[in-house]
């Protein structure tokens, strides 16, 4: 059956469709208030400008199937049902998604409960000799090393048992001498005391401080009023210890009836992972911090991407952890619909907001800065990971740029200015892989102009043409050789600006390329179609790298004087400080910063300069 055959039968009813391939493998997933109008809309190649990336898409799709629903919020559950379910690879997809997220589980189906960290949840919501699982779970935890950090304050506070089958018939193990555990297994504490820990150990896991702390002040009391001083001095020491853990935990709201969770949504600058930062916030105190980490493929819409990864965090999280608050730093397409969905589990309305100011909004960009230091300390261990497989990258870029041998040689040139204002260019040189700094180069372009494209085949001229002159002469300049490899840092436009003034000096036997930004693209000279790398290829960091490193060479470069403009600027209304003692005044104190730390012993110690003069600068600044 034809694709357009199989659109006309779909009902225009909300629901969930499923895009599969000739395997019939499941590749998308996605929900719709008219099904038939948005299938109908993939197909659509006019939509394809905005949505380019449907291109990989679309031709794969060989079969379309459809579920109709009463809703819009009984599409967007059955919808995360299904990627679950399924898998779907140009689906957003948790990167942990393949295996479950660990939780921590008091098991109450057995007698004297332990906590336990766990992964296969369904293992422990089975019926347990014929009736309902009465075990609770607390997470899920995407962030591992928080979910340990509680498991053990809970060890150091209550001495749960430890040992699933106890290693002795008629006596404790070591964990009672340590004070570890209280032996029940000898029946040495009764089942109502360990109930009541049992209940502080989950007020202490939901954040409930402030009960809990009143609780165990409660029943320290008691055992002090009937002369068990031991035990009233064991809660004591109990008390100080969450106080002590209660202070390092950052008070969000003074508001102690606040359950809130702020999430904080981020990109790469290419858009090829992104990074969901979530505080949670319970009783006004943030009590812990997930990191959701997203694989993105090139079919990926961003609309899409931070409502189902949402759908698929909240899938997770059981019912009674559901906050009252969520802040957003983005709008959700289906606001009303997941709001109505989180707020029928809780039994009571759960708010989805994106402020615009004042502290909620303060909230979401600490979330989004913590986002993106996340992102930036991944692409860093990528890139480090990649740089162990240099040779590699370079092996696989003579393949993928078709040079007939490797590029031992690289340089990359870079533009920087703001709005044409004090224009510089840069030209970083890596050497078998390695960047050798003494022979970066960096370039003020000769007049200032909002025109990278004219200021790249200045720098492009300067830098070669020097080259040719030099070889000429019959000896090598001091760069050394000329590069087996060229990368501009831009388009199509840069890239052939440049192209042109190497086919004028008859360099264009030397391969160069343009590197796009915006999808990390690589361009060829002639040529519309650009190659496109593996995400996470050795030869992609590789470049990235160089393309990184002439990027913060440039702008070092352009703050720099963009600093030192500023500065003469603001020396320009000094009386008795002309042009040359300006110079003079700048090249030994170059910054503001330096001018201002400088006494004025040292400003009137300059040649030509006095008390006076010097008192004059110190008041200008």
């Amino acid at each position: 059956m034809t694709i357009e055959s199989q659109i006309a039968k779909i009902s225009a009813e909300p629901g969930v469709y499923l895009f599969k391939d000739k395997s019939g493998k499941t590749i998308y997933i996605g929900k719709a208030i008219n099904l038939k109008s948005r299938v109908r809309s993939y197909w659509n190649e006019s939509h394809w400008i905005d949505r380019p990336k449907l291109k990989v898409l679309v031709p794969k799709i060989t079969q379309i199937e459809t579920i109709v629903t009463k809703s819009e919020k009984e599409a967007l559950i059955l919808e995360s049902n299904l990627v679950f379910k399924h898998q779907p690879r140009y689906n957003v997809l948790l990167k942990d998604n393949n295996r479950n997220f660990p939780w921590l589980v008091i098991t109450y189906d057995e007698a004297f409960p332990r906590l336990i960290p766990v992964r296969d949840v369904e293992r422990f919501k089975g019926k347990q000799k014929g009736r309902e699982s009465r075990n609770k779970f607390f997470g899920p935890y995407t962030n591992i090393s928080a979910m340990y950090e509680n498991l053990n304050l809970v060890n150091e506070l209550f001495p749960l048992r430890k040992k699933r089958i106890p290693p002795f018939k008629d006596r404790p193990c070591l964990n009672y001498d340590l004070g570890k555990c209280l032996g029940p297994c000898q029946n040495l504490i009764t089942e109502q005391d360990y109930a009541l820990m049992l209940q502080q150990v989950e007020m202490l896991l939901k954040g409930n401080y402030g009960d809990l702390k009143s609780m165990l002040a409660t029943e320290m009391k008691r055992y002090s009023d009937n002369q068990e001083y031991e035990k009233a001095a064991k809660l004591r020491d109990r008390i100080q210890a969450l106080e002590t853990f209660n202070e390092v935990q950052n008070v969000m709201s003074d508001d102690v009836n606040l359950d809130q969770d702020v999430f904080g949504l981020v990109y790469t600058e290419n858009k090829d992972m992104a990074c969901i930062q979530v505080f949670k916030t319970r009783g006004g105190r943030l009590i812990n911090r997930d990191t959701i980490e997203l694989e993105l493929h090139d079919t990926h819409v961003e609309e899409e991407i931070y409502e189902s990864a949402l759908m698929q965090y909240y899938s997770l999280a059981p019912d009674a952890e559901l906050p009252k608050e969520i802040l957003l730093n983005k709008e959700l397409p289906s606001a009303n619909a997941f709001s109505d969905w989180l707020s029928e589990r809780k039994g009571s309305r759960v708010k989805l907001l994106k402020p615009e100011r004042g502290d909620k909004y303060a909230q979401v960009k600490l979330a989004e800065r913590n986002g993106k230091i996340v992102i930036e300390k991944i692409k860093l261990e990528q890139m480090e990971e990649a740089s162990k497989n240099i040779n590699v990258a370079i092996s696989n870029l003579q393949r993928d740029l078709d040079m007939r041998s490797e590029p031992q040689r690289i340089e990359c040139f870079d533009i920087s200015h703001i709005q044409g204002y004090a224009t510089v260019a840069s030209m970083v040189c890596f050497i078998d892989g390695m960047p050798v700094k003494e022979q970066y180069r960096r370039y003020k372009i000769s007049k200032d102009q909002n025109n990278d494209f004219d200021s790249m085949r200045e720098v492009i001229t300067r830098r070669y043409r020097t080259k040719v002159e030099t070889d000429s002469q019959g000896h090598l300049d001091n760069m050394g050789d000329l590069p087996n490899l060229i990368i501009i840092d831009g388009g199509k436009g840069q890239l052939n600006a440049a192209y042109e003034v190497m086919k004028e000096y008859e360099l264009d036997h030397i391969k160069i390329v343009g590197l796009a930004k915006k999808e990390e693209e690589i361009y060829l000279p002639g040529d519309s179609k650009p190659i496109i790398l593996d995400r996470k290829s050795p030869e992609l960091f590789f470049v990235q790298r160089i393309r990184n490193e002439a990027h913060r060479f440039a702008i070092s470069y352009h703050r720099k004087l963009r600093s030192k403009r500023s500065l003469s600027s603001m020396l320009d209304g000094v009386p008795g400080l002309g042009p040359k003692k300006k110079k003079l005044l700048i090249g030994k104190f170059p910054s503001i910063s330096k001018i201002k730390e400088a006494s004025l012993e040292e400003l009137a110690s300059l040649p030509g300069f006095s008390d006076s003069l010097a008192k004059k600068i110190k008041a200008v600044l």
